[in-house]
């Protein structure tokens, strides 16, 4: 059975958007980003940041009850600069729901491009989880998600259900735990503007410049690209917009 929902970290489909896990910190000022020296994360410390925006011409936050308001971060987080690759997901799922691969003219990979480091997609916000703790379990980090009479460490992805289950939306999430999690929807959207507040692109505030920065219907031939193929945003983050949906 088709996987009947999808997350990201950003699918024109969707994909599991990059895993992040807590850092202790305390900052009354704006969030800035560090790069974590010989990894693939950054660091965004704590602080303050306006987030929705007055509508103007923008796509990446659209509809009209994004007016500004404000978030503090009283904790930093650390979050991967790309989206999960279907390699990455391949490794710890033993398995690839993604519907860009193969040799169909649609689907396929782009020459100067690698299948395996295009982001997964397909993914139900439980495979996500699963994700998230097996991962954590893998690294011998602590999980942060728990999902009553549900052991992560032998669960088969078979097994994940694939319609909306009662059990599973009662999970709840400690993030107390070391381990990897979804970003909240305040850090993603932190995360996404890369510094920048208003009505925004990932990485600019020109639709001019969008194409420096994102794959969209006007750039992608309609198809999944490799991640990282574009500039990072503000923060030093990937395909933050496009590629696939949030």
């Amino acid at each position: 059975m088709k996987r009947i929902f999808f997350i990201f970290v950003t699918l024109g489909m969707m994909s599991l958007l990059s895993c992040s896990h807590i850092v202790d910190s305390m900052d009354s000022e704006k969030p800035v980003a560090t790069q974590i020296a010989g990894t693939n994360f950054v660091e965004i410390s704590a602080g303050t940041m306006e987030l929705g925006y007055v509508r103007t011409s923008g796509i990446l936050f659209p509809t009209s009850y994004y007016d500004p308001y404000f978030v503090t971060l009283t904790r930093a987080f650390q979050i991967c600069n790309h989206e999960v690759t279907q390699s990455e997901w391949q490794t710890i799922m033993s398995n690839n729901p993604s519907y860009f691969q193969g040799d169909d003219e649609g689907k396929k990979v782009t020459l100067v491009e690698t299948q395996e480091l295009r982001p997964v997609e397909r993914v139900s916000w439980y495979d996500a989880i699963v994700y998230c703790n097996k991962l954590s379990i893998k690294e011998g980090l602590e999980p942060c998600y728990t999902v009553e009479g549900v052991n992560f460490s032998t669960l088969k992805y078979e097994d994940v259900p694939t319609n909306y289950d009662n059990k599973w939306n009662l999970v709840t999430c400690d993030f107390c735990k070391n381990g990897y999690r979804l970003p909240t929807a305040a850090e993603w959207e932190i995360a996404a503007r890369g510094g920048l507040t208003g009505d925004v692109y990932p990485g600019t505030v020109s639709v001019n410049k969008l194409d420096a920065y994102a794959w969209y219907g006007r750039n992608s031939e309609n198809r999944t690209h490799e991640v990282k193929k574009k500039q990072p945003n503000g923060y030093g983050l990937y395909d933050m917009g496009g590629n696939v949906l949030e």
